[in-house]
């Protein structure tokens, strides 16, 4: 599928180091229906949440651990986990972004540690909990958002971290609320600037969480 998108070369800098993508060169050619929120491909982009994640675990030793990426779009932060050492799978509806992840997981040297999943999270069929979790702004529809609590809650192993990035969207908060409400978990967050080549807008604040998952200790028996 990819053979037919405009593809072009961007470097994007990290806090540590420099990671080489070709990225789509013209989103806005890949619009379906416009009315259609599934057919904008909002994938094709590189959002200042993914460069604030991907920034972030640049400077991670990811060595042996299992990473999932959610709602992956052109995966940056996962190729990063992954150069990082990690064994990274990618999710993501859309076939293209996969296709397109893969490509450049080709170009890094990275299809050892590289897997795919193409599903909905609201019928997701991977049976397997992770070391690390992933989520660069991807949890802005309401609709969607509770089908996400239900992933993190399935899918982060006990004693491993969820990571979730976003311009400071209420609905991204509101629904971490409701995970915190579970009492499973620690949490810091903290904000960072960075910049988006975007003239117009050249900088964005980015929101990180990175939630540890608790290791429940069975009480003794009496």
């Amino acid at each position: 599928m990819i053979e037919t998108i405009v593809l072009e070369r961007r470097v994007f800098s990290l806090a540590q180091g420099e990671v080489d993508l070709e990225v789509v060169a013209r989103p806005e050619e890949l619009i379906g229906d416009p009315a259609d929120e599934y057919q904008i491909p909002c994938w094709a982009e590189v959002w200042p949440a993914a460069l604030a994640l991907a920034s972030y675990l640049s400077g991670q030793d990811l060595h042996g651990q299992k990473v999932l990426e959610l709602g992956c779009g052109l995966g940056l932060p996962g190729l990063v986990a992954a150069l990082r050492g990690a064994i990274v799978t990618f999710n993501d509806y859309h076939p293209e972004a996969l296709e397109l992840v893969g490509h450049n997981a080709r170009r890094l040297g990275l299809v050892e540690r590289v897997r795919f999943h193409q599903g909905d999270w609201r019928c997701f069929t991977l049976a397997e909990r992770f070391d690390l979790v992933l989520a660069s702004d991807v949890m802005y529809d309401p609709k969607l958002n509770p089908f996400l609590l239900r992933l993190f809650n399935d899918h982060v192993a006990p004693g491993g971290r969820l990571v979730v990035s976003h311009p400071n969207r209420r609905d991204t908060l509101a629904a971490l609320d409701g995970l915190r409400g579970g009492s499973g978990w620690t949490e810091r967050s903290w904000e960072v600037t960075v910049a988006t080549g975007d003239p117009l807008f050249p900088e964005a604040t980015i929101r990180l969480h990175c939630l540890t998952r608790l290791v429940v200790v069975p009480l003794p028996k009496p």
